[in-house]
């Protein structure tokens, strides 16, 4: 079937729409928390810094030797959650924590 799919460009285009949509099911590359989402966003896809290590640079060199096809930032799904201020910035941290444990992110740590 992947032979039959991945010969015909438009079954092939439909399959892998299908495919990026159901990644949201997937472990996400990345977690991280921020207290200017708009400035972090920004940062992941400009690449902020020239450091080797920031995440537009990591996905790129990781999409390149995985030979995925789509390796732009600008076409991940971001998804964000908003924690009220009320629970203090340690049990943000253990959330975060938390969620790098158990979703096991491969950019969580530089």
């Amino acid at each position: 079937e992947w032979e039959n799919i991945t010969q015909d460009d438009k079954k092939f285009e439909k399959f892998r729409e299908l495919l990026l949509a159901a990644s949201i099911l997937m472990p996400p590359l990345y977690i991280g928390k921020t207290s200017n989402l708009h400035a972090r966003c920004l940062q992941h896809l400009s690449g902020g810094d020239v450091d080797k290590n920031n995440f537009k640079k990591r996905f790129e060199n990781y999409a390149e030797e995985m030979k995925i096809g789509d390796k732009f930032v600008q076409n991940l799904i971001f998804v964000c959650i908003y924690i009220d201020d009320d629970l203090g910035d340690e049990a943000h941290s253990l959330l975060e924590g938390i969620l790098k444990i158990s979703a096991r992110p491969p950019y969580g740590i530089r």
